[in-house]
């Protein structure tokens, strides 16, 4: 043990020699490798970092919950528009026969996006993604509220026209008022404000971001569009699984149960598509996957010029301690003492190097972060990972100069 702690001090200290007495040449040696470490890590970093934040945002949708759309979402619309497009479109009717059928198997709602509106509330006015929904609607989709409350059934069975609005209306509108209560004017009628939707994260994708807009119930939104002309796109019947439910079993009888409403016969394709967050986050996972690879390759350029480049050093090193390695040699010094000792110089140069990258990761990720209003992180996982690299590097790069080394004949090293 005391052995080793020799060579490791002793090896530490001829890095550091190499260094402070080659200055540039080690510069322009290690910086492939800081390169090579900072491409990969800030790479893999930034794309972990975005797919964990997208795909969080997306459970926020959630794991339990079908979505029946006329588009598939594993598929490009462009691909297949005018079959699907020739789909009879979601209404209040496919919702009823769900709600009514499947009350032990799945919670449902019915959601159209009305569109943009003008919002007022006196002299104030903004402008507000509209959209009508059914009951279940903020259970199913876990949305919580500021202040007030959401729709009661009575309200959605009568079409009282009453709204549930997002933060940054409520905030344009009202500024530090209390909403609750007040009445704004939508489409011309006076319209009851009865909640708050609470705000928004920092997500870069939140699928469920209501800040912009206002809730309203399905049957009052009748009286201030044609639904069934604004449903060609933004209409959706969401089905959350019940308690003990299998989505596969769901997914069936939800099928079922469509296809019978619909009268669509045994040989019959679906008219409909049932989509689930697994969809989107399979294709998320396929795209991430190529970022990834992207960022290995264009790293991995960087670090084989790195290697060569330690390598240099590392035979210069040789070739300048050739009489040194002599006589230690002559002093009885056996071959893997002096392989150890050349091969550590070697990893501990590449950790400098690597140590280096990973500081300019770090600022790069806060950077990015701070543009992006959230948060990048390195993790300890990737810390480890590219640590574990330069280590990697290092005994790539100084494997032969160090086999060189250990391989001379002590005799012709001293005369040297």
């Amino acid at each position: 043990m005391r052995l080793f702690f020799r060579i490791l001090n002793d090896s530490i200290a001829q890095a550091l020699s190499q260094m402070r007495g080659n200055k540039l040449r080690t510069f322009l040696s290690l910086l492939g490798i800081t390169i090579g470490i900072f491409c990969i890590i800030s790479v893999l970093s930034t794309v972990e970092s975005l797919e964990r934040n997208i795909k969080s945002s997306f459970e926020k949708l959630g794991e339990d919950v079908l979505y029946v759309n006329k588009f598939p979402w594993a598929e490009d619309p462009g691909m297949n528009f005018w079959r699907y497009g020739r789909r009879p479109n979601l209404d209040y009717r496919d919702f009823q026969a769900v709600n009514a059928r499947m009350p032990e198997t799945g919670l449902a709602s019915l959601s159209t996006v009305v569109g943009m509106r003008t919002v007022k509330f006196g002299a104030d006015d903004t402008r507000a993604f509209v959209i009508a929904i059914t009951e279940n609607y903020e259970d199913i989709l876990n949305i919580d509220l500021e202040s007030g409350r959401f729709f009661s059934l009575l309200e959605h069975q009568q079409g009282t026209p009453r709204a549930v609005i997002g933060y940054d209306v409520a905030e344009n509108l009202f500024g530090t008022a209390n909403p609750i209560g007040r009445l704004i004017t939508l489409n011309g009628l006076k319209v009851q404000v009865i909640g708050v939707v609470q705000k928004s994260g920092n997500d870069l994708i939140n699928p469920v971001n209501f800040d912009r807009g206002v809730l309203i119930t399905h049957n009052f939104g009748r009286r201030i569009a044609n639904l069934n002309a604004t449903s060609y796109f933004g209409t959706q019947l969401i089905v959350k699984a019940q308690s003990g439910v299998a989505m596969e079993d769901l997914r069936d009888e939800l099928t079922a149960v469509l296809r019978a409403h619909r009268r669509l016969a045994p040989a019959e394709d679906d008219n409909f598509s049932v989509n689930e967050i697994s969809l989107l986050t399979n294709i998320l996972s396929n795209f991430f996957g190529i970022l990834n690879i992207v960022g290995i390759v264009v790293g991995g350029f960087a670090i084989l010029v790195g290697i060569f480049s330690v390598a240099n050093i590392m035979f210069v090193s040789v070739k300048e301690r050739t009489n040194i390695i002599g006589i230690k040699k002559a002093l009885g010094a056996r071959k893997p003492v002096l392989l150890f000792e050349i091969l550590l110089e070697s990893v501990i140069l590449c950790l400098i190097g690597g140590v280096v990258g990973l500081i300019f990761v770090f600022i790069a990720l806060q950077l990015i972060g701070s543009a992006l209003e959230f948060e990048m992180i390195l993790t300890i996982g990737m810390i480890s990972w590219g640590l574990l690299l330069s280590i990697f590097i290092g005994l790539l790069s100084g494997i032969i100069p160090a086999s060189i080394a250990a391989n001379m004949d002590p005799v012709k090293a001293i005369r040297s």
